[in-house]
């Protein structure tokens, strides 16, 4: 029996636990360097969550960030959940498959104090987690990616997890009542392959979307010149090779075939996406070609394709 006092104690027990060794960890940061930040159309707010496993990436998890809003007038807003990636497509994810999840943030409901909150999910069983990193050197794989060997992947299992992540004061944001100023997205995975029996280039890339990598483009633009530097920086008036209209989701792999008449020359090739507001992206990683010329035998009535290319040739036109 307990011993009856003369007045009413209360006894309180206190458990402490540890996460397990193997536990996930979850980090979240934005592309602000400060506490509060100037956002606008052509510079939105990108972020990022990395996540580990006792200090080893998860790749291929469903990772999504919430936003809740505080404006000025202490009104509260709530914003729509974006889905991060980690494909490498460079805008803004930079490396494919590192654990890193990427994504820009397209909606600005009002001005003030920006509370994130992270989940991450085993995505219906498809996260798996690196042990070992071993890159596949012969793994043919376009755009930035570890190439990490798919060997050394093992499934995580089902987990889920919420976090608070990073919390952020704007101090000016895109004009929601405006018409459209988001631009698509840079291309960052643009390959194109020569195709001399027909004079044509065939082109592959991953679509941007209509504000950044949200929404669906409306078109693109080729870019092309012999002297890279015309490509790069922020010349507004590129020469164009062509321009054509489709509309693709973000993130949708995509090619496009066209006739390339520009023989027995380097030519540097850039891609633009456009969107219906005729906003255009930045230019794409920038890809080097030469078509081979057509060679008159007169023995012959048909013509044949030279593919050789002279090693004499100096290209003094290097980019990193």
């Amino acid at each position: 029996q307990w011993f009856k006092p003369d007045r009413v104690r209360q006894a309180g027990v206190v458990i402490t636990s540890r996460q397990r060794v193997e536990d996930y960890k979850i980090r979240m940061w934005t592309s602000s360097e400060q506490n509060t930040d100037i956002v606008t159309a052509h510079h939105p707010l990108a972020v990022y969550v990395a996540v580990t496993r006792a200090g080893w990436p998860v790749l291929r998890a469903s990772v999504s960030v919430i936003g809740r809003v505080i404006s000025d007038n202490n009104t509260k807003h709530s914003m729509n959940g974006i889905e991060l990636f980690d494909n490498g497509n460079g805008d803004p994810d930079i490396t494919g498959d590192d654990g890193v999840y990427s994504r820009y943030v397209t909606e600005y409901p009002a001005v003030g104090r920006y509370a994130f909150t992270v989940t991450v999910t085993d995505n219906n069983n498809q996260a798996v987690m690196v042990k070992e990193v071993k890159v596949n050197e012969d793994n043919d794989c376009c755009g930035s990616n570890t190439n990490l060997s798919k060997e050394k992947l093992e499934k995580s299992g089902e987990f889920t997890r919420t976090v608070e992540g990073s919390v952020i004061t704007l101090l000016q944001v895109p004009d929601s009542s405006l018409s459209d100023r988001m631009p698509p997205s840079k291309i960052g995975d643009l390959k194109i392959k020569v195709i001399p029996e027909s004079h044509s280039l065939v082109a592959t890339w991953t679509s941007p979307g209509d504000d950044y990598d949200s929404g669906s483009v409306s078109g693109y633009r080729i870019v092309f010149s012999t002297n890279i530097g015309d490509l790069m920086g922020n010349q507004e008036e590129k020469t164009a090779l062509l321009q054509f209209a489709r509309s693709d989701p973000a993130g949708m792999k995509t090619s496009y075939q066209f006739m390339f008449n520009y023989f027995d020359e380097v030519f540097y090739l850039g891609l633009v996406g456009v969107d219906d507001a005729n906003n255009t992206g930045r230019v794409s990683n920038l890809v080097s070609v030469s078509m081979p010329g057509v060679v008159h035998h007169e023995d012959h009535a048909t013509l044949t394709i030279t593919d050789k290319i002279s090693d004499t040739e100096n290209d003094d036109a290097w980019m990193i």
